[in-house]
């Protein structure tokens, strides 16, 4: 049987590239212009997934990226709040 594919949080995968930093501060306004940028992104992910199904809600990808776009705008809400 094939071992489970582990999935590495962000973090681990950005330390890896060399491209996590702390050295160069980032303000809130830095957070939140990036975490638009990745609304954006998600959305249009989401729009051209939809379209490769055939519009099927219920696939994996189609439904990960559901999922991403709401977990980032709430998110999103609650540094604006």
């Amino acid at each position: 049987m094939p071992e489970p594919t582990q999935i590495l949080d962000l973090a681990d995968i950005l330390d890896a590239e060399g491209t996590l930093d702390t050295d160069s501060p980032a303000t809130d306004a830095d957070v939140r212009t990036a975490m638009q940028i990745a609304v954006t992104a998600t959305r249009d992910a989401y729009r051209i997934a939809y379209k490769n199904t055939g519009g099927d809600v219920d696939s994996d990808t189609v439904d990960a990226l559901d999922l991403a776009e709401v977990t980032i705008r709430e998110a999103l809400d609650d540094l604006t709040a």
